[in-house]
């Protein structure tokens, strides 16, 4: 984990911001939703692979971690590339700057109600999947979600952050403009 974290804060620092630079954030983070589909899908088939040790000992072998490598490095790609995606179009989505907070804080508060909610019920999932002989259950709808996710994905616009303009704005941004000169101005006499 240790490993995919570092290939992840690498990947989110040198490639992201090339990636959404020459792709555009919300197509970049559509192309990146597709990896949890397909991550979710695939995860109770590793239980299917070959091992080299012999039941009931735990997989092991060239093959399994092989596929579980790759799963996990899938994985690791979406959340990368996916999530900072999310975090910029829910900044961009605000009607205005002065709502910015409000929508950062509903953000926040879906995303940690989801954490929350999210294992439990994973959990129950995965125990009804089990005493049921469907192993794969849990993972099969968290993938049904991700493909939701995907598809809702297509109604996502990018907005700019301002898409209302209030009495008193454009003073506003012309007195910053001219803070931002004046600051600019200093730092060249320093």
């Amino acid at each position: 984990m240790a490993i995919l974290g570092s290939i992840g804060i690498t990947l989110q620092l040198f490639l992201y911001p090339i990636i959404n630079a020459q792709i555009g954030t919300v197509r970049s983070w559509r192309i990146f939703l597709y990896c949890f589909p397909l991550v979710y899908l695939l995860a109770p088939y590793l239980s299917l692979l070959p091992s080299t040790t012999p039941p009931p000992s735990e997989k092991t072998g060239p093959i399994i971690w092989s596929s579980l490598s790759a799963l996990l490095l899938l994985q690791t790609i979406g959340r990368t590339f996916a999530g900072p995606a999310t975090t910029i179009l829910i900044n961009n989505c605000s009607p205005h700057p002065s709502v910015l907070g409000t929508i950062h804080g509903m953000g926040q508060s879906a995303s940690s109600a989801a954490r929350t909610v999210g294992p439990a019920f994973g959990g129950w999932l995965y125990g009804f999947g089990l005493s049921h002989g469907v192993v794969g259950a849990a993972f099969w709808v968290l993938a049904c979600v991700a493909v939701g996710s995907c598809v809702a994905s297509n109604w996502v616009r990018e907005g700019d952050g301002h898409e209302i303009r209030l009495e008193g704005d454009d003073e506003a941004e012309e007195e910053a403009e001219r803070a931002n000169r004046a600051l600019g101005f200093r730092s060249l006499i320093l």
